[in-house]
């Protein structure tokens, strides 16, 4: 419960105004997150919890490569507003790729766009259009390549760097959901990968 708890099992959170009670005896509050972590890999392990999985990962590596676009497009002097209609320009395109290549491919599009917008006097709708032309390009040629079974799982991907801090969905995803970080990464999101997680 959520709201001005009174008594002995109130909470009070450190940084925010917020304050809570829990619904029921938990025991020792210092234990909590053990048994959340237990009861959360005992459901995560059901088929019934895979299509939730799938589709949390999704909009997880949707908001990853949403964002890591609009940090280029900043870089790159393009208005970050614009990954937004990038992302829905490209969703087609890349629905075959890891997240780790959709990385990638907005770090080669932004480059290219970036030197479109130099040529076309800073007109950042031409160089948005030439950019996403540029990732199309190069987004069909790698599917061209995983197709003929071309394209080791870790070429042309971009991973974030070692300090990078994993939001705590995230962590929760890979924990209960995935049989190994990378593959958030580097693995199309589908059920064959979760389901390695299956009990």
């Amino acid at each position: 419960d959520v709201g001005d708890p009174t008594g002995i099992d109130g909470r009070r959170a450190l940084y925010e105004p917020l304050a809570w009670r829990y619904r029921c005896d938990v025991g020792n509050p210092s234990r909590l997150q053990t048994l959340l972590e237990r009861a959360l890999a005992a459901q995560s392990v059901q088929l019934a919890a895979k299509p939730a999985q799938r589709e949390l990962w999704e909009a997880l590596a949707e908001a990853e490569v949403e964002t890591y676009l609009a940090h280029l497009l900043r870089r790159y002097a393009f208005d970050s507003a614009r990954a937004e209609g990038i992302m829905e320009a490209m969703r087609g395109e890349w629905e075959g790729h890891s997240l780790a290549r959709r990385r990638y491919l907005a770090w080669s599009g932004a480059r290219g766009g970036a030197a479109a917008l130099v040529r076309t006097n800073l007109d950042q709708d031409v160089a948005q259009k030439l950019m996403v032309e540029e990732m199309r390009r190069r987004s069909r040629w790698l599917a061209a390549k995983q197709a003929a079974r071309e394209l080791p799982p870790a070429d042309y991907c971009f991973m974030p760097e070692s300090h990078w801090k994993r939001p705590i969905l995230l962590d929760l995803l890979i924990s209960t959901a995935l049989p190994d970080a990378n593959i958030y990464w580097t693995a199309v999101p589908d059920e064959r990968w979760l389901n390695a997680h299956a009990g």
